[in-house]
């Protein structure tokens, strides 16, 4: 075998390893391995090279350091000069002696930081998250992207060996990174492995206790054990070229040669043609592309529409749903009004265009934004009707929110889908939605159908109207509405007035009861459905349909998914809640 080939077994692992292949590449690592009879090490970092040095530094690759340097910490003070922190990987016999590094590092006591170059991150407008444990990984919030870099805690040295850190970079980043600089990629690294001798070392050893093999990449050092010529190390210093100046898969604009195929245009769409066209050229996508943005800091979408807008970075506009789950768009403003990098996640969802004749029925039927409006102001309107009685009863100083946390100006005024709660219920639902989504949408709707509901202020109104205080005393929010609600139905088969004639109703309802029996039961089954998720996995479905089955719902019916359903429960309850609130609102003087 040639020389220039040649590792040893302990290291064979290396040259097999192609950093590039994967979505995410490894920039930095500290790693300790298990080694008998020592624990093994890896050290690697990378440093940025100028292309027109490639073939130069190619030919020398293992005259690289492994680790970045720097000119710190804790430096020494000089009089005659001025402090400059500074970071570099360094090198010998090279064009230079010092080359950026990507990442840049530092001891401190036992830990090493490695901490990806801001220089980098500013680039691409990152932003930090950090997941705890000292992990943190860096989005692209405009795009969005999420973990373009993924940083793990600082590794900390404890003889005799140092924990895991790694920093990784998305591949298109990187790519685009170095197109833009001009820029290769080199990976500089060091390696020591400890393990059984073979009849390869031995020869490579021969008498010596130790022997150095320099080729170009790398340079090996082989060791016998300490009193022992059966345990050997393997150590390798080396560099390898990862990548050069290529494509821009992010800072690119395909759109303006390339453009994007899109569903009933005849040809790719450019950015000049898209200037040509009218609001007639009309594309179709699925609500499924709103999930990038939904519930994302700094995007704002207009559930209704379909709509999204990122600060006053970009928007998608001019665009309207149309029948259960698509966005209709005029294909010029997308181009006008937003980066190629969202016109092309827009792109990705891009369906078949509906028929002429789709029209104009396409136009009315309900989306998953109707729906949420509708639950959203039957509440409001429930919340009404019960200030209404509280106020005939003399509880004037309550209000609509009071009871239901939510106020109609106000929703109208900012729009009743941008708080928080009605933002979670007008996200979009696929038709085949997942028993998990399912069970985390009925979590949003209990929280702002039930949980929003004020338990002091139910009880504080029963009691002004005449029900007795030890009567629903162990009643909590739910039963309490319960309970005004069958009053209401009551005072409506007698005559009487809820605000005037509240003993004589509680009496008669504790006498005689009403029908419906329980008027409210969507919300107590919806109550039921959100403990769900956390049975086990095994258990979940059939106690999922088994609460399903109290709104209709037969075994089978979400073998497709649980969309349709998810529409059926919307309907019921905000159905419920619309009762509810006329009811009490025609007895309550």
């Amino acid at each position: 075998m040639d020389d220039r080939d040649w590792w040893p077994a302990l290291l064979s692992h290396i040259p097999k390893e192609n950093p590039w292949n994967n979505a995410h590449v490894v920039v930095a690592e500290i790693k300790s391995f298990d080694d008998t009879p020592y624990s093994g090490q890896r050290i690697s970092s990378s440093a940025l090279v100028p292309i027109d040095q490639l073939e130069q530094i190619t030919q020398k690759l293992s005259n690289f350091n492994h680790e970045v340097s720097t000119s710190g910490p804790h430096p020494s003070f000089a009089p005659d000069s001025t402090y400059v922190p500074t970071f570099w990987v360094s090198a010998h016999d090279l064009p230079s002696t010092k080359y950026e590094p990507l990442v840049l590092s530092w001891h401190s006591h036992d830990k090493t930081i490695l901490l990806p170059d801001p220089g980098f991150l500013m680039t691409y407008g990152l932003t930090p998250r950090t997941l705890g444990n000292g992990v943190v990984c860096w989005d692209d919030p405009a795009a969005p992207v999420h973990d373009v870099v993924k940083v793990s805690s600082p590794s900390i040295w404890k003889y005799p060996s140092a924990s895991t850190a790694t920093v990784s970079i998305s591949k298109d980043y990187l790519q685009d990174y170095l197109t833009l600089r001009k820029l290769a990629l080199v990976q500089v690294y060091w390696e020591t492995r400890w393990g059984s001798t073979d009849g390869d070392m031995d020869r490579k050893l021969g008498d010596e206790e130790a022997v150095t093999v320099d080729l170009s990449d790398r340079k090996f050092q082989l060791n016998r054990g300490h009193g022992t010529r059966e345990a050997v190390a393997a150590q390798v210093w080396g560099g390898r070229l990862i990548a050069t100046p290529r494509n821009l898969p992010i800072s690119g604009n395909s759109m303006e040669k390339d453009g994007l195929a899109w569903p009933g245009f005849p040809e790719p769409v450019t950015d000049e043609m898209a200037t040509t066209m009218n609001m007639s050229n009309r594309a179709y996508v699925d609500d499924s592309v709103l999930g990038a943005y939904e519930g994302r800091p700094g995007f704002s979408v207009h559930p209704k529409s379909g709509s999204v807008t990122f600060g006053t970075q970009w928007s998608v506009g001019f665009c309207d749903r149309v029948g259960r789950n698509l966005i209709r768009l005029e294909l010029k403003k997308l181009y006008e009004g937003a980066p190629p990098n969202v016109i092309r996640h827009w792109n990705k969802f891009a369906v078949d265009p509906l028929p002429d004749e789709a029209y104009p029925a396409a136009l009315e039927i309900r989306n998953i934004a109707i729906r949420a409006e509708e639950l959203t102001m039957a509440l409001v309107a429930l919340g009404e009707s019960l200030a209404t009685l509280a106020h005939a009863a003399g509880r004037r100083e309550l209000n609509p929110e009071n009871f239901v946390s939510l106020r109609r100006h106000a929703l109208e005024y900012h729009g009743w889908w941008t708080l928080e709660e009605t933002d979670a219920i007008s996200r979009h639902v696929p038709i085949n939605c997942s028993m998990d989504a399912f069970l985390d949408r009925c979590s949003s709707l209990n929280k702002i159908s039930i949980e929003g509901l004020s338990e002091g202020n139910f009880r504080r109104t029963l009691q002004a109207i005449g029900v007795p205080a030890k009567s629903i005393a162990t009643y909590r929010t739910l039963k309490l509405l319960d309970c005004v609600v069958r009053m209401a139905q009551v005072a409506n088969t007698t005559g009487l007035k809820l605000s005037v004639d509240g003993k004589q109703i509680w009496e008669r309802l504790t006498k005689e009861g009403t029908q419906p029996f329980q008027p409210v039961a969507y919300l107590f089954a919806l109550y039921d459905i959100r403990t769900i998720a956390d049975h086990k996995t095994g258990e979940r479905h059939a106690n999922l349909m088994k609460e399903l089955a109290r709104f209709g719902v037969s075994p089978g019916e979400e073998a497709s998914g649980y969309g349709k359903i998810l529409d059926d429960v919307y309907d019921a309850l905000a159905a419920q809640l619309r009762e509810s609130a006329a009811k009490i609102a025609a007895v309550s003087f």
